[in-house]
């Protein structure tokens, strides 16, 4: 950072980097003009030296005067909001720190449902001061941080900057202390008046105004030096830049360090042991990419150098004028480095240029404090025989487990969004505690008793050696991830978020895991929500479009159940829906998501049962809601608009060859996407190759270059056959029967017909080869046309594709009913932009994420209204300054989305699971402080992800394990809520065969915890 105007600063300095300016001659003035400039210059010489002797004469006196009148700058906490809050200065202190985007930061939190509890007033006294133009005067902090604390005030995890610091003078290496003293400030120390002002010097005060004056009058550009560490303190703390842009900035500086060091008496002695210590601390020793800013001499030491602070004062405090060791030598050298380097640590650390200059700078330097006795000869002479070594990067951070933070990293997470800030660098440097919703003691016991699931006889004394939970295989080779939530008044509050995956990965919220049949409570809501709308509509006199003419089976129910039972409420009809029955048959075949599936029951006992939906939920009985997802389907199908109907007047296209197109559209998408996945990063060789089959012939291979590259020469032909055959000869007649013996086309089908591949394929592969760069997104974007030209077969009005169109447009239309289905989820927190349009989205081929389901459980426990989830209730802003504030989170009111009684109802479906479906071991395993039991419910779901293998006759010849999941939604009583998940990632996953009962014998486990 260069100093501005601050020149040289102190004794040494200008003797080793005076100014340029300084030694050029004055130009331009004739002799009269330079007599004047002089006379004046003597004058004011003459006035500083007299004020200078005043001042210094009547210390006592000025410290009794500005001691009296700093002692009435003050601020203290008040409730509520203050009008006229204290103003930060907007320095690189303020900026670290947070305080000048304070303002800011209280407007976007009240807009976020925070209050300001409490805010610190500051005296009409300190208010003039501000107006003045002086800074804040405060006693500033030397350390500063994000901390995040518990309920209790415990702190979680804390966050300090500088890491490292000197906590007092006593703790400063003396040899550090008095090279500090020397270079910059050597009268601060002095004990013969203990009432002296640390901001100035008065004798080289008074030499830099003339230094100053003299180079103006004489049209030379002076210099405004003579700074102390008080007012470089100032500086580099709280002046814009950290800089001193003009002798006004200057005369601010040293006017804020004069006042800040009388705040608390007319004594400054000791205030004047504190300004060496902070100026250590506050050094700026620049930046390094993937760390950040360095900021104090003891961070500079190991951040630069890779010295151990300790370590390296403990060999400088042993130097005696006699004995000095290799570590003592260079530790200083690196200590007196970084005083110099502080002036330019960018240019002297990080440039090679730099650092030679520095070398020699400190050398120098040596000298110079050898020979005035601020060091031994001996240290000098050993020092000098060692040269630095700056390290390229920053020493790596200590090494945390991930599975310690998780539940601190989400809510940095959420404090990011929160509070605006860009990153988590910014906001891990901000004077800010911070408290979080978690339980410590808690999340504790709950972290630890997961661990010991990693150990085999841990998990065989809980007994979760069993089929279909543990089994055989290795423990630790499972992750698992457990998340509780309490309803509270200001939204629902994290309170135990424990993942031992120990990556960045979070199971709970980051990635799209397959969650089986915890779908069903998603399909169960989504069914009940129909049902509720028609009975609205049915029984007002304004129903809702088509609900009194579609013939789709819950509309058909709905219309017989409200004729037979006119007065009948909400609650009475959704009860009565969730005795609708279906076959739990697994022998249907089911046109859905683009092909012919079928569907297995995880019991097959289901099989032959005609069974209501509440017992489908209750023992999770996949058909029925395969079965049940297909009339959810039909409901929004039969609310389309007739295939007979005109889209628009001027275009007279009817909505059959719109939904055509459509699926033409939607269809080529899922194709261009897999062909580009097969072809990107490949040679065009080898796109060749694999359109032809991976080992051709000569006559296959031409056919494909002939459709891939239709221009394609001869002499191309040539090159490609003998890359490809290499051993072979391949003469230029033979080259030619190939190429002339092929005739390209530049019709899109007619080119996939001549490679034997898809069109799209073709077109993909064309488009790699003359941009191999291209992304998937810029494909797409050009590919319409291809998609459209692609699937001409199926848009051509013809009879005799009829019943391949009928199939397309039920394909279509399937697609276009889970539209509104999807936008349902979502308003309910399903939190993907797409889902798979398929009846197996019912058991869970969309996919989830264990949070996002958790909020669903929350919803309905807070009667059908979506509340914001909190990890975060009070934030303290800059304690003990006079920007200090205190936000709260307040009511929290939140959306609602479903009616009460439909969050009754499926409530009591699930705590129907628990009481005689699939998780009836935590049957009566809560009770409350009267004996009573406490209602738990859930929903349980099991994924195996697997790639399969098919032959060309539809007979699987096997599969890859991709992972295995199991989760369990729950809530516990009136308040409470979670997920529990067990997972396993890659091959590791066919050791284990657990099913979505090891995550309710988890959750079992911890429920004493």
């Amino acid at each position: 950072m260069e100093r501005g105007y601050e020149g040289a600063t102190g004794g040494l300095v200008s003797l080793f980097e005076k100014p340029e300016t300084l030694q050029e001659p004055t130009r331009g003035l004739s002799l009269p003009r330079r007599r004047l400039r002089l006379l004046l210059w003597v004058g004011v010489t003459l006035g500083v030296l007299a004020g200078a002797w005043a001042i210094g004469v009547h210390t006592w006196l000025v410290a009794r005067l500005l001691s009296a009148y700093t002692g009435g700058m003050t601020f203290r906490m008040a409730d509520g909001p203050n009008p006229r809050p204290a103003t930060s200065a907007g320095g690189p202190y303020d900026q670290r720190l947070g305080y000048d985007q304070l303002p800011r930061t209280l407007e976007r939190l009240e807009a976020r449902g925070f209050r300001v509890a409490a805010q610190a007033r500051v005296s009409d006294r300190f208010a003039s001061a501000r107006r003045l133009g002086f800074f804040p005067l405060y006693r500033e902090k030397t350390q500063a941080g994000l901390q995040l604390l518990d309920g209790e005030g415990g702190v979680i995890s804390p966050s300090l900057f500088p890491h490292l610091v000197y906590r007092d003078l006593d703790s400063v290496p003396p040899l550090v202390a008095r090279t500090l003293l020397f270079l910059e400030n050597r009268e601060l120390l002095d004990a013969h008046d203990p009432h002296s002002n640390p901001a100035v010097e008065w004798d080289r005060f008074a030499a830099a105004v003339l230094n100053h004056a003299g180079g103006k009058l004489l049209g030379s550009d002076g210099r405004f030096g003579a700074s102390t560490l008080a007012t470089q303190l100032e500086k580099v703390r709280h002046s814009p830049g950290g800089v001193t842009t003009s002798p006004t900035e200057k005369v601010r500086q040293m006017g804020s360090a004069t006042l800040r060091s009388y705040l608390h008496g007319p004594r400054t002695d000791q205030v004047r042991r504190q300004i060496l210590v902070d100026y250590l601390n506050a050094l700026p020793m620049g930046a390094l990419p993937g760390y950040g800013e360095v900021i104090g001499l003891r961070d500079g030491l190991r951040t630069w150098f890779g010295l151990d602070p300790d370590s390296a004062e403990a060999a400088i405090r042993a130097v005696t004028p006699n004995t000095v060791s290799d570590e003592g030598a260079y530790a200083y050298r690196a200590s007196l480095g970084l005083l110099l380097a502080q002036r330019r640590p960018s240019y002297y650390l990080l440039r090679k240029d730099g650092r030679e200059a520095l070398e020699r700078l400190i050398s120098a330097h040596l000298h110079v404090l050898a020979n005035d006795s601020i060091i031994p000869d001996r240290l000098a002479s050993l020092a000098l025989r060692t040269q630095l070594v700056v390290l390229p990067h920053a020493p790596p951070p200590p090494d945390v487990p991930f599975v310690e933070r998780k539940a601190v990293n989400s809510v940095r997470s959420h404090l990011l969004e929160l509070l605006g800030v860009e990153n988590l660098y910014q906001l891990d440097r901000l004077d800010l505690a911070v408290h979080a919703t978690v339980d410590r003691a808690t999340q504790r016991a709950v972290t630890s008793r997961i661990r010991d699931l990693g150990r085999r006889e841990f998990v065989e004394l809980v007994g979760l050696n069993q089929e279909r939970l543990l089994g055989t295989g290795d423990p630790s080779k499972v992750s698992y991830s457990f998340v509780l939530y309490e309803v509270t008044l200001q939204g629902n509050a994290v309170r135990v978020q424990v993942d031992n995956l120990d990556r960045p990965f979070d199971l709970n919220s980051g990635a799209r895991l397959e969650l089986g049949s915890t779908a069903k409570l998603r399909t169960l809501v989504t069914y009940l929500e129909l049902v509720a709308g028609l009975h609205r509509a049915l029984t007002t006199s304004a129903p809702d479009s088509g609900s009194r003419t579609a013939n789709d089976p819950i509309t058909v129910w709905s219309r017989e159940f409200i004729r037979r039972h006119p007065e009948a409420p909400l609650r009475t009809v959704l009860d009565s829906a969730m005795q609708r029955t279906y076959s739990g048959s697994p022998a249907e075949t089911f046109l859905t998501g683009g092909g012919v599936h079928t569907f297995q029951n995880f019991d097959s006992k289901f099989d032959d049962d005609v069974i209501p939906v509440a017992e489908g939920f209750r023992h999770s009985v996949n058909l029925v809601f395969v079965r049940l997802m297909r009339d959810i389907v039909r409901y929004h199908e039969a609310r389309l608009p007739p295939l007979e109907s005109i889209v628009t007047a001027d275009t007279a296209i009817s909505s059959r060859q719109a939904l055509l197109e459509r699926y033409a559209d939607n269809d080529g998408r899922l194709l261009v996407e897999r062909f580009f996945k097969r072809h990107r990063g490949k040679s065009r060789d080898e796109m060749l190759a694999d359109l032809a089959g991976g080992a051709p012939s000569a006559e296959r291979l031409t056919r494909v270059l002939r459709a891939v590259v239709p221009a394609a020469t001869e002499r191309d032909l040539a090159d490609l056959l003998h890359r490809q055959f290499p051993g072979d000869a391949f003469p230029p007649d033979e080259v030619a029967r190939l190429y002339q013996g092929v005739t390209p086309s530049l019709i899109l089908v007619e080119r996939g017909l001549l490679a034997r591949a898809h069109p799209l394929e073709v077109w993909v592969a064309a488009w790699l080869w003359n941009r191999p760069e291209a992304t998937l997104q810029e494909i797409q974007r050009h590919a319409f046309q291809s998609r459209q030209e692609a699937h001409g077969w199926l848009l051509r009005p013809t009879s005799d594709l009829t019943r391949a169109q009928d199939r397309a447009l039920k394909i279509a239309r399937e697609r276009e009913a889970f539209k509104p289905i999807h936008a349902a989820w979502q308003r309910l927190g399903y939190p993907y932009n797409d889902m798979v349009p398929s009846l197996g989205t019912a058991i869970g081929s969309s996919g989830d994420r264990p949070g996002a389901l958790a909020e669903l459980v929350g919803i309905l426990l807070s009667e059908g209204v979506r509340r914001p989830v909190v990890r975060a209730d009070r934030l303290h802003f800059a304690k003990d300054t006079p920007f200090e504030t205190v936000m709260v989170l307040d009511y929290q009111p939140g959306t609602r989305v479903l009616p009460p009684e439909i969050a009754a109802v499926a409530r009591e479906a699930l705590a129907d699971v628990v009481r005689e479906g699939t998780a009836g071991v935590l049957r009566g395993a809560l009770v409350g402080p009267d004996s009573s039991e406490i209602v738990i419910g859930g929903k349980t779901g099991t994924g195996n992800n697997q790639f399969k293998f098919f032959a060309r006759n539809g007979r699987q010849t096997g599969a890859r394990q991709v992972s295995r999941t199991a989760t369990f939604t729950f809530f516990l009583g009136e308040r409470f809520y979670g997920v529990a998940t067990a997972y396993v990632d890659g091959e590791a996953a066919a050791e284990f065969e657990f099913t979505s009962g090891l995550p309710v014998r988890l959750v079992k486990l911890l429920l004493p915890e």
